[in-house]
């Protein structure tokens, strides 16, 4: 008994190897829907059209080779091959998901390190005093321009630019020391910041200044720290990576925030349980951003010390070193993020790609044009 024709509806899908289940529609001219068959003409000499499909085309489909990319029906004798779209070929190779995911990392790096150079200088600004004093905060963000800072001077020594040279960030220095037996009447309008020493009438005059010229420029046989700039392509390549380094430490910083919400949370409900709702348990997604915490605690734990050396003029102490590897871990987890987002815009692409399937004459040659069909994965 020959087999009956079936709707796509009736049809259950066929398994994921080798190939998605499709729906077949004509391509450039409206679909003919052939009404059933009756009398003496068997469904055997009827070609499936868009609605109704063939059992023997759909088996004959599911057992296709996808290397050798045609197959005949073994119902009404058609032949078809798979013909892919540029980009669907594009997003099935093995080496997509890496080359999207620096496509990414170059864009939204080029666009942070806008970001990452207003923290820089924002850093800059955060100065050390002579007794080693530092701005006390609970979470403190601006270790988050140190380790950006650390990181953007060690790859910028390497790569020959001094722009972000650690010891290029401002300190404060002596510049005048006067005696007089009344301190107020020394005091001038060009000082920055006067302090009183315990003697009585000693004034110590400071203010800012900022080095020209460190181990740095020095390395590169510089007169001044200005003076080595790297080229156009190694500047925009250290432009992206300070920008992602950025978007690993803003993740790690949220990180911190949130570990340090739940500790709040439950030590508060220790006492208080219904004033807050009880935290929720951390998600797999709130996995990375914890682990990157520690990165920050790291880098809130050595701020002092690192800012002692950049005074120093240091470049490749051993801390500084420390901190900008504790900066790179950070950008990793930046490319896992996007990582992870270009595997989802594969995947919708994916989704959205459509196959041609163009019937073969007895010779293997493509048939009419009115012959092809377009298959669209579902």
């Amino acid at each position: 008994m020959a087999e009956s024709d079936a709707t796509l509806d009736d049809v259950s899908p066929p398994p994921r190897t080798p190939e998605p289940p499709v729906a077949a529609t004509v391509v450039d001219r409206p679909t003919e829907e052939r009404e059933p068959v009756t009398g003496g003409e068997s469904d055997d000499d009827r070609t499936g059209t868009a609605r109704y499909v063939h059992q023997g085309c759909l088996r004959s489909w599911r057992e296709a080779d996808r290397k050798n990319s045609f197959y005949r029906c073994t119902q009404c004798g058609e032949k078809y091959r798979f013909r892919s779209s540029g980009i669907a070929s594009f997003l099935g190779h093995r080496y997509a998901v890496a080359l999207l995911t620096l496509v990414i990392l170059l864009i939204g790096g080029y666009l942070l390190g806008f970001v990452a150079d207003r923290a820089l200088e924002f850093t800059e600004r955060d100065l050390l005093r002579t007794n080693g004093k530092l701005s006390p905060s609970l979470i403190n963000y601006r270790a988050l321009g140190d380790g950006l800072r650390e990181f953007s001077s060690t790859i910028g020594v390497i790569a020959g630019d001094c722009q972000w040279a650690s010891a290029r960030e401002e300190h404060w220095k002596v510049v005048n020391e006067t005696w007089s037996p009344n301190p107020s009447s020394t005091a001038t309008t060009t000082t920055t910041t006067n302090e009183t020493a315990a003697e009585i009438g000693w004034m110590v005059s400071h203010r800012p200044v900022r080095r020209n010229l460190t181990s740095c420029g020095t390395y590169w046989h510089a007169g001044t720290d200005a003076a080595v700039t790297a080229n156009p392509v190694i500047a925009f390549l250290l432009h992206c990576a300070r920008g992602v380094a950025l978007f690993g430490l803003v993740e790690a910083f949220l990180g911190n925030v949130h570990r340090f919400y739940i500790a709040v949370n439950v030590t508060f409900r220790m006492f208080r349980p219904n004033w807050l709702p009880e935290p929720a348990v951390p998600h797999v997604h709130y996995v990375q951003p914890l682990l990157a915490a520690f990165c920050m605690d790291f880098l809130t734990w050595t701020r002092r010390r690192l800012k002692a050396n950049r005074q120093h003029g240091y470049l490749f102490a051993p801390l500084q070193v420390q901190a900008a590897l504790t900066t790179a871990v950070a950008a990793g987890f930046a490319g896992h993020v996007a990582w992870v987002v270009a595997g989802w815009f594969i995947k919708k692409g994916l989704s959205q790609v459509q196959d041609l399937v163009v019937d073969l004459d007895e010779d293997g040659t493509l048939a009419a044009p009115s012959r092809e069909k377009q298959v669209k994965v579902e």
